[in-house]
Formats: structure tokens, sequence, C-alpha cells
């Protein structure tokens, strides 16, 4: 796992290198407008039948915060402003405090504060770059983030203003460019708050138009706007018109499909046990080298539907048999799409897992299995320890099934593990409740139990 840490929660709104001319973050923030406001929206257009007022009203704000550049998450802020308007037009922000928003609508202590800054008659303003930690308690990570900020925002009426977020979270090596903000009234934001300039909301990307065919080893396939890789295993004896089951293997951060192919040696459990393998490769680009920090499509999720699709149709997948499995930051994607992806997976096995995206409270999670490596579960600067037992906990409240696994030997999947996780999820099919019980039976080891 590389320097591209796992800090999914980058959970800081980041900034640098716009430099200090106004005019360039102001061509910025005209830009993403442009790009970010989606067919029919006239947010901030030169032709806006109305003047929107240049000074927004003092008092609490939430920034929603949409980071492109890290698979689209959308992360919560909140910042309290006091104001004046000037009498020609224009004014200031003469106060500027930015906390953090955690669970529940918790607060942090102030991250930063602010003063004396200018708002142009056109209702434009600048935080000139900041740095900050964000605390381990308000990152999903665990851990702090050190980072540094700088916004160009256009004020949208007295209630509001958006606009870019460029910088660097320093902690993981993140460069932030065209991520977006959108402020409103604290408490009025709603269940899906705004993250864009004229509420633009996350884009849908395209599947594959067609499958191609399939074969056994590299094959690519044309869906999310890319060429994807994935690796392919058939058991000797597979025939497309039979009904086969279908595990998906992902990799972890910094790693590539067949490292992870060969840490867990599951191909060579192919034949006997008689399933279909896939180990997609990760892109360059993606969240936390899986798209799993939003509930919004993506490139991976475009990925994950067309490989079902064109497996189904090409090699005789069984669609009431798929399950998925991953390591680290592929353990993460694993927990979120037994929640994002319920609907179609009949059991999931995550190894070093957890969940950055939001919880999906309705979700129909399959039979889960965690296994994790305990307190020295650690990796770039993350608690696995600390995710796995989230995931647990989140899972025994919404009443959903799940076996955990401490196995107490740090951040790893080790090839032995392999015969009991492809045990646990080949004994289920789509909508089946937990086939186990305790004590469970072998060739599950001592350290696993079904989480009451």
């Amino acid at each position: 796992m590389g320097k591209r840490t796992l800090l999914w929660g980058l959970l800081a709104l980041v900034g640098c290198d716009d430099g200090d001319d106004p005019a360039a973050q102001q061509g910025t923030l005209d830009a993403a407008i442009q790009a970010d406001a989606g067919p029919g929206v006239d947010a901030l257009a030169p032709d806006m039948a109305a003047p929107a007022p240049t000074v927004p009203d003092s008092g609490l704000y939430f920034l929603g915060v949409r980071l492109v550049e890290v698979g689209g998450i959308e992360l919560a802020f909140q910042a309290e402003i006091e104001t004046t308007a000037a009498a020609g037009g224009g004014g200031s922000i003469d106060r500027f405090v930015f906390r953090a928003v955690g669970a529940a609508r918790s607060v942090s202590e102030p991250l930063f504060e602010l003063t004396d800054l200018a708002i142009g008659a056109d209702g434009a303003f600048a935080l000139p770059e900041t740095a900050f930690v964000l605390p381990a308690a308000f990152s999903p990570s665990g851990s702090d983030v050190e980072v540094r900020m700088e916004l160009a925002a256009q004020v949208t009426g007295a209630d509001g203003f958006c606009g870019v977020v460029s910088g660097e979270v320093v902690t993981i090596g993140t460069t932030l460019t065209a991520s977006t903000f959108a402020a409103v009234p604290f408490g009025t934001e709603g269940p899906q708050p705004p993250a864009a300039c004229g509420g633009g909301g996350p884009r849908t990307y395209p599947r594959a138009e067609s499958c191609p065919d399939l074969v056994v080893g590299r094959n690519t396939l044309t869906t999310g706007e890319q060429d994807r890789e994935f690796f392919l295993y058939l058991p000797a004896n597979h025939d497309p018109s039979g009904s086969w089951p279908l595990v998906v293997l992902h990799n972890g951060l910094g790693q590539a499909a067949m490292d992870t192919l060969g840490d867990t040696q599951m191909p060579e459990f192919v034949d006997d046990l008689g399933f279909i393998l896939i180990a997609p490769e990760s892109y360059e680009g993606g969240g936390v080298e899986w798209d799993s920090l939003s509930s919004a499509d993506s490139p991976d999720l475009a990925l994950f539907d067309d490989l079902l699709r064109c497996s189904e149709e090409k090699l005789g997948v069984d669609p009431d048999r798929v399950h998925v499995a991953g390591m680290s930051a592929g353990g993460l994607y694993t927990g979120y799409l037994a929640m994002y992806r319920a609907e179609v997976i009949a059991s999931a096995a995550a190894g070093s897992g957890g969940l950055l995206a939001p919880v999906r409270e309705d979700a129909p999670i399959p039979p889960f299995l965690m296994m994790w490596g305990g307190e020295a579960d650690m990796a770039v600067d993350t608690d696995f320890n600390r995710q796995a037992l989230d995931y647990i906990a989140t899972l025994r409240r919404l009443g959903r099934p799940i076996i955990g696994c401490n196995h107490g030997q740090g951040h790893r999947w080790l090839p032995e593990f392999t015969p009991w996780v492809l045990h646990f999820l080949l004994a289920h099919r789509l909508g089946d409740d937990m086939a186990f019980s305790n004590p469970l039976p072998a060739p599950f080891p001592d350290f696993c139990e079904v989480e009451p």
C-alpha cells in the first residue's frame, strides 16, 4: 500500500496553488460553475433576471463539499460568519470560523478562524491558503489529517454562497483543483445537501454498449468512460451454458490485481470448488483505490455492474450466486458494495475492511464476513481495527448477519485464510440469511464467530 493513504476521510477541504491572483481564482470559479451546473441549471449565469445580494447574512452555514479528485466524496463542514454590507455594493466577512461536522451533526472545535475577507461588488470572495489539522474524531480513518485549503467563492443570495475548493490533503499528497462546495443556512441542508454551485448533483457514468467475448487471463471492458482491465479464471469443466457462482476479488491500495491474487492464492481453488473468479484492476484517480467514498455513481460502479452483466451473458454466471471480496482498500470497497449493490450480492467477505461512505440504512446487506488483525491492524496511518469494529457494529445495529474473525496478525490476508473465506461465500445464495451459527464448523478457525 503506497503513499496514497486511506485517509479517505480527506475530510477536509483543501487548498493550494491557484496563487494569489484574484482573476485566476475567479476564472477557475466561473469555469467550475459552468461545468458543475449541469443541464438546465442557470446558477450564476450572466443574464440572470435578478442579481443576487453580494453579501450573505451573518450566521451559521452548512458547507457541503464534493472532492471531485477523491472519488466524488461529499463531506460536511460548518462556517460561522459575521458580515458587513458596503453602501455601494460588496462588503466584507468580518469573521469566518470553520469547523468539521460529524455524526448526528456534532461539530468540532474551530479548525481555523479568518477575519477581514473582502467581498467584491459582484459577490466574489476568496479564503486565502490556510493550514489546519482535521482531528481524528472527525476523520473516518480515525487519524489526524493535515490539510491546506483555499476557497474561491461566489455569493448566491442572502442565504448562501458556493464555489471551488483547491489545495492539498498534505497527509496523503493529494492535490485538489476542481473540487466544489455550497453553503446553506445550518439546519436547512436536508438529507442530500448541495455541494456545488447550482446544486448540481453527481454525474451518471455510461455502461458498456455491448459485452465482448471473455477469455481466461487478461480482458478489457470499456465502461464508465474508461478502458478497464480484469483477470478471469474459469474452472476446467466450465461450460457457458451452465450456471456458475462468481467471486469478484478487489485489490488493496497501491496494489495490482495480480498482487492480491498472489497473496490470497484464490485462483488455486477455482477448479476444486467450481466457481468463476474475476479480479478487476483499479484505476488511477479512484477514491481510495476504489470509488468507495460516496453514494454517487462512479466509474467503479459502472465496472461492477458491467462485469456482472457480461459474465452472466457470456459465461453463464448465476445471478443468485454473485459474491464479492477484497483486502484493505479492496475490503473497504467490499463493505461499500455490500451496502450499495446489496440487491445483487449473495455474500461478501472483507479483509481489513469497513465503510467510508454514508451508511445506507435501508440496504438488504447480504451475509458478511469481516476478518481483521486486531489492534495491530494499521496501514498508511489508518486504524483498520476501528474500521472493522465499526462496520460490525453498524451491521448489528441494522440487524444484518455478520461473522467476525479477528486473527490478530495485523494487516494481512494469509493464504490459509482463503479456504474458509470461500467456504463462507459459496454457501450463500441471493436473499439467504446467514448459513452458519455458533459454534462455527470446520474449516472456520477458532477466532471466527457469528456476531450476536
